[in-house]
């Protein structure tokens, strides 16, 4: 069961006999605003607390994507977790505020452009 929708999505309702969740998920446009690690660490605690299958995991992330996000869900057929999970890292990538930490861990030998 649905609730009314808020700027940030549904109120989640009732799986397997579990009271309503009261906490509501952040919507994903992939803009650079956006935190895709965050929406994945959300979708998969949801996941786990609502004791959601994969099927109706899958179709909750559908839902919570917005603009080239959503076109990209629509113009795949994912049908397991682990298989959207690494789609979704590897089209949206890693968060922004963890881009410049992964670059500076790169080998200093290498130039990032590839020049000596």
């Amino acid at each position: 069961m649905l609730g009314m929708g808020t700027p940030t999505g549904p109120v989640l309702g009732n799986f397997n006999g579990m009271a309503p969740a009261s906490f509501q998920l952040r919507r994903f446009s992939g803009s650079s605003k956006d935190n895709p690690e965050a929406f994945l660490k959300q979708l998969t605690l949801a996941k786990g607390a609502c004791g959601w299958s994969e099927g109706q995991a899958l179709c909750y992330a559908g839902l919570h994507l917005d603009g080239k996000a959503a076109e990209w869900f629509c113009n795949n057929d994912f049908t397991t977790w682990k298989a959207f999970d690494a789609a979704f890292l590897e089209r949206f990538g890693l968060d922004p505020s963890k881009m410049l930490s992964t670059l500076s861990k790169a080998p200093r030998s290498q130039s990032v452009c590839g020049c000596p």
